[in-house]
């Protein structure tokens, strides 16, 4: 018997050690009951289990935690379902006598475990207690269990109470995350659309505002009216950091990397800080590195967005003294990627050591008492924060109370390929041999130095009027004069405007030559540079494009009047056949060549191409490179076939392509062209390939059958635009960039949707040209949509490829830097195959640039008349 006993408890060891192991496999409540109850049940012979749980039955009682509160039982568990409604559980169940009351609750477990016989014979039920939860009732049938055996279950429903209840928290956990994320969520999109429906109107008040102030007014409306405007730019810009603050906690906030031209972009970064430095009469400088690399790949907005705030920021709590950022290069030797680093330095109020822990924090402020005077959101510094980190990055802050602060920023950056940015800066004049920056601020003066080494043209540097006076003469009696002179307005002793005269007076230059930088940009200064016959004024701090600008300008003025004549006074007109599938493309190139009075064919694929070259004899054929049906690359080696199979004369080709990587010029020679034009054509240099082409080819003297286009009139046959005369007589206009702006947008300044003055210039001058082209190309916006939209469902990459080419030149020749970028990209990633995800989001970014693109097209059209852009050269 003995032997017996202790065989039955080791199997009822083991019984309880696999019951033990089966619990709590799972936080899901069902799952683990159902797996937990379904081991013991078959363990321990028993036909039906049923789980209770009691809760408080009063809300009130819930926050108030009384003794006295009442409690309701629910089933949590029943196997099987029809346990619950046989007469032998409900009257074992009513045995039971369950507590109502949370008082009660102590007293009444002290009865547990508890077992009674069934009102059948051979069945028994059992209950047990669940600490903290409710109660466990079994049924067995067959012999009842040793009473051992029940006191050891007991103890393992510690573990299945705490399972169940760690079940529970879990279940109210995701709840509660799921309420918070829903929560997020609404707040998010109330956030955007307050935002939107906010900045609708605002963008109205401050367009129409803008309209006002143009208007005739008395000089105290005019104060009125840009006290509003500044309200309203205030206003924009909180609506716009609440926003921003929310996509970054909501993480929303994607980056979208482009190459980078850090000298060009810092220097534009500065000027949008000017306005602010002039109006507290703050000196505002930067400082380039010698390390500091020229190219990098990072998200443009945002890095703007961080140091335009900090720069802010430094502004607007210093009062005297000077605001100066400095970049530069900490490890530019790791390979392929390079670490940034930014000092943004002021003199203004500081920061107490016991705040500078919480500077970073949203809607925190060093004082709010203090803060009262200098207003604010609290929200600046912390979007920069999660903005570098965002980008990988670390910001620091050291303050001196009364003395100033410095915040660093230090960005991981990925050094960039020279050769992959879009560069549509004008080129220096190549009449200039050398150049005389006069500032008395060293900063400055390091700066130009650095750029005037990126653009390549010998200069020198001096601090002063009279030094600049001294050093002029030196070179004049030298015989090796300067031919253009950068010279600070305000400088101690003498001042810029006193040493331009000194120097027109004496002889020394051309008030042409003499270019004025300035940090007002008032009215008087475009007044003085006119009494003196200057050149114009810069507002500064000066970036590397307004350098560019003004040599190109300095080109256009002294430019040969000779670009088009030696083409236009030959002995008869060329014949040329115009290869190109886009038809704004056509009617640039049409408009352009008609100067030369060229008799011109339009072909409008490659394979048309090739059928005219052989049905008529040309002295020259255009060839654009990407075309459907058959591309320039093809069509070129099929006219050559023929020719020499057919004994066809010789026909030079240039090539006009919008493929201007390294390398692109040499492999297109050797496949057989004689020319290279890239895109977007820049008239001057399309008739200078020309006149050399045609030069080393000479024309012969055959008569040719082909006729001349009527300029607009074929024009009108091939893209059914508007009348000449309709645009002909509509001053030049430029897009009013806040009304172009999308409800998204950094109210930060961003690059030109449409710079109008430089697509002009681009085309020679000719504004009717580039407003016929922009019509085009808005009336056919709607089916190139369509067409790129397929192409993708389609999955046809390669001819998504084409589109996006073909944009890209269009968007270059209207100098719509942000679309042709956007394109750029995308015909980056089809050509190299990339993922379908990734080319959808170029393909939606770029459908998104493209009606953007579209509005401020629309705006230029509707306002007629010329905006001037704080990003451009500002010439009197």
């Amino acid at each position: 018997m003995p032997d017996t006993v202790h065989a039955q408890a080791i199997n009822e060891t083991e019984i309880l050690y696999e019951i033990s192991l089966s619990i709590g496999r799972t936080l899901e409540l069902e799952a683990m009951l159902k797996q937990s109850l379904g081991t013991l049940m078959r363990l321990c012979n028993c036909n039906a289990a049923v789980v209770l749980r009691y809760q408080v039955d009063c809300e009130e009682c819930k926050r108030l935690i009384s003794l006295e509160a009442p409690i309701a039982w629910d089933k949590v568990y029943v196997a099987p379902r029809n346990i619950a409604n046989k007469p032998e559980y409900v009257q074992f169940r009513e045995s039971l006598a369950l507590p109502m009351r949370i008082c009660e609750i102590s007293a009444w477990t002290q009865g547990l475990p508890r077992a009674a016989p069934g009102a059948v014979a051979g069945q028994t039920f059992y209950a047990f207690n669940l600490p903290d939860f409710g109660v466990l009732v079994l049924h067995r049938t067959g012999e009842a269990m040793r009473e051992t055996f029940v006191q050891s279950l007991q103890k393992l429903m510690d573990k299945l109470a705490y399972s169940a209840k760690a079940c529970l928290y879990e279940a109210e956990l995701k709840h509660q995350m799921e309420a918070a994320q829903a929560a997020n969520v609404a707040k998010s999109r109330f956030l955007a659309n307050m935002s939107h429906e906010i900045r609708t109107p605002m963008n109205g008040i401050l367009g129409m505002l803008d309209i006002v102030l143009e208007t005739p007014l008395e000089k105290s409306q005019q104060d009125y009216l840009r006290l509003a405007k500044l309200s309203a730019q205030h206003l924009l810009g909180i609506i716009n950091q609440v926003l921003d603050i929310s996509k970054i906690e909501a993480n929303k906030v994607d980056l979208h990397e482009e190459v980078l031209d850090l000298v060009d972009f810092i220097g534009k970064v500065m000027q949008t800080q000017s306005a602010l430095a002039l109006a507290k009469d703050i000196q505002l400088h930067y400082r380039l590195g010698a390390k500091l690399p020229r190219y990098v790949t990072a998200d443009r907005v945002r890095l703007q967005q961080i140091l335009v705030n900090l720069l802010g920021n430094a502004l607007k709590f210093t009062e005297r003294g000077s605001v100066t950022l400095e970049a530069n290069a900490l490890d530019s030797d790791a390979g392929d990627q390079c670490l940034l680093s930014f000092h943004i330095k002021d003199t203004g109020i500081g920061i107490p050591q016991d705040k500078l822990v919480r500077i970073f924090d949203a809607f925190e402020q060093v004082d709010t008492q203090r803060n009262r005077k200098y207003e604010g959101t609290g929200l600046g510094l912390a979007i920069t924060k999660q903005l570098v980190e965002l980008m990988q990055g670390q910001i620091s802050v050291g303050s001196e109370l009364g003395k100033g602060s410095q915040f660093t920023v230090k960005l991981p950056l990925p050094l960039a390929d020279p050769a992959a940015i879009i560069d549509t800066a004008p080129p220096h004049c190549p009449q200039i041999r050398k150049v005389l920056f006069v500032d008395d601020e060293p900063i400055n003066r390091e700066v130009f130095a650095a750029m005037m080494q990126i653009i390549d043209l010998p200069h020198e540097i001096c601090s002063s009027g009279p030094e600049a006076i001294f050093r002029l003469k030196w070179a004049r009696e030298a015989q090796e004069p300067f031919d253009l002179v950068f010279m600070d307005s305000h400088m101690p002793g003498m001042d810029g405007y006193t040493a331009a005269e000194q120097i027109i007076k004496n002889g020394l230059l051309e008030g042409h030559q003499i270019l004025i930088l300035t940090a007002s940009a008032l009215k008087e200064e475009s007044e003085r540079c006119k009494e003196l016959d200057l050149l114009g004024y810069l507002t500064k701090p000066i970036a590397l494009n307004d350098l560019r600008a003004v040599f190109a300008q300095n080109a256009r003025l002294n430019a040969p009047p000779q670009d088009v004549s030696a083409l236009a006074q030959t002995t008869r007109p060329l014949a040329i056949l115009l290869a190109e599938d886009n038809q704004i493309n056509q009617m640039v190139a049409l408009k352009l060549l008609e100067k030369i009075h060229a008799q011109c064919s339009v072909a409008n694929n490659g394979a048309e191409a090739v059928r005219m070259a052989q049905e008529k004899d040309f002295d020259l054929i255009l060839m654009d490179i990407m075309m459907p049906v058959m591309d320039g690359i093809e069509a070129i080696r099929c006219i050559r076939e023929d020719a020499q199979t057919h004994g066809r004369p010789f026909v030079p080709i240039i090539a006009m392509t919008a493929n201007t990587m390294k390398g692109d010029k040499e492999y297109y020679l050797s496949e057989g062209v004689q020319g290279y034009v890239a895109k977007p054509v820049e008239p001057s240099a399309l008739y200078l390939e020309i006149e050399r082409v045609v030069a080393e080819h000479p024309v012969s003297h055959r008569v040719k059958k082909s006729a001349r286009l009527s300029g607009l009139d074929d024009l009108l046959a091939l893209g059914d635009a508007d009348t000449e005369d309709t645009w002909r007589h509509l001053p030049d206009v430029a897009p009013n960039m806040e009304t172009a702006q999308s409800s998204d947008a950094i109210p930060t300044e961003a690059p030109l949707l449409l710079d109008w003055d430089r697509a002009v210039k681009q085309l020679g001058g000719e504004a009717a040209i580039l407003s016929t082209a922009l019509t085009m190309f808005t009336e056919g916006l709607p089916q190139t949509f369509e067409d790129m939209r397929q192409a993708f469902a389609d999955q046809d990459i390669a001819r998504l490829a084409l589109l996006a080419h073909t944009l890209k030149s269009q968007c270059a020749t209207f100098c719509a830097a942000p679309a042709q970028a956007a394109a750029l990209n995308l015909e980056q990633l089809c050509k190299a195959k990339e993922t379908p995800a990734q080319i959808e989001a170029a393909l939606k970014q770029l459908l998104r640039e493209l009606e953007a693109l579209d509005t401020a097209i629309q705006s230029t059209a509707q306002q007629r008349q010329p905006i001037e852009s704080a990003q451009r050269t500002r010439l009197a």
